[in-house]
């Protein structure tokens, strides 16, 4: 329960993130797309950070999981005194919440740009912070 409730605190730090940065950088992708870029582009552009950021954290993620569950639980668990407990090594919760991160990469992107780049060019340019 406890790694569901860190997953699910994960996953609203990473979609925050992902918002938050499209929302400080509105000025930037105006100055981009007044200069050619195209609002395909700038959405394949914000999907691939996305996915960088959700690769990172997985690959990250999974390798802190697997060193951790190999040393420290495993040394733990198969004390005397713990004779209770079995000892299964598994990266199944890590995989299924790096499928979550992956979609949710490719997903945030396009909705928060749909909301968040209303207007012209010119209008976006001169909006103030």
């Amino acid at each position: 329960m406890i790694a569901a409730i860190m997953a699910f605190a994960g996953l609203i730090n990473f979609t925050n993130m992902m918002i938050t940065s499209i929302i400080a950088r509105r000025n930037e992708f105006a100055t981009m797309q007044s200069i050619g870029m195209t609002n395909r582009q700038l959405r394949r552009l914000m999907v691939y950070e996305g996915l960088y950021y959700a690769a990172g954290a997985d690959i990250a993620g999974c390798m802190t999981a697997a060193i951790f569950a190999l040393t420290v639980l495993k040394n733990a668990l198969n004390a005397p005194s713990m004779w209770f407990f079995t000892m299964h090594f598994t990266l199944a919760p890590a995989l299924i919440v790096a499928l979550v991160y992956v979609f949710l990469a490719t997903v945030i992107p396009a909705i928060a740009l749909h909301f968040f780049n209303n207007g012209t060019v010119v209008e976006r340019l001169r909006m103030v912070e």
